[in-house]
This record gives structure tokens, C-alpha cells and sequence, in this order.
């Protein structure tokens, strides 16, 4: 008999990395690099394995600085 296999939840989100931090009342991935390294650390801990992220549509070279600011700022905080 084969060992049952364990769901892999990979939900995908808007990020949007702000300058100032957002606070109360706003949406996942959204704000400072430090809120959203922390969105991270909350859903890894509710199990999420894998996340993907929808960035802000603006364009080429826009996308490439949100995803270099990320790698810079918010996955080092994430670990």
C-alpha cells in the first residue's frame, strides 16, 4: 500500500512593497518589507509551502526592482 501523499498549498498573492509600513487593516503581502516578511513567517506556519507572487503591473523594469527589493529586504528577514 502506498503512504498517502502530503497536499502541497501553494497560494498565490499580490505584492505590493510599500516604503512606510501599512498597519491594521491591510492585505496580505502589502506594506513594508518587514510586515510582509512577516506575512511570510505566518503562513509558513500555517503550512503554506510554497508561495507565488503576482507583482504590481507596471513595467519591465519596474517588476525586476520590486523582485531585486524582495531579495534584498524581505527574504533575509524571512530567513
Amino acid at each position: 500500500m502506498l503512504a498517502a501523499a502530503t497536499p502541497t498549498v501553494a497560494p498565490r498573492n499580490l505584492l505590493n512593497l510599500t516604503d512606510a509600513a501599512k498597519g491594521a487593516g491591510r492585505a496580505s503581502f502589502e506594506g513594508s518589507p518587514d510586515e510582509v516578511a512577516a506575512d511570510i513567517r505566518r503562513a509558513r506556519g500555517m503550512g503554506i509551502d510554497y508561495l507565488t507572487f503576482d507583482l504590481p503591473a507596471v513595467d519591465v523594469p519596474g517588476m525586476v526592482r520590486t523582485m531585486e527589493r524582495f531579495v534584498r529586504e524581505v527574504k533575509p528577514a524571512v530567513g
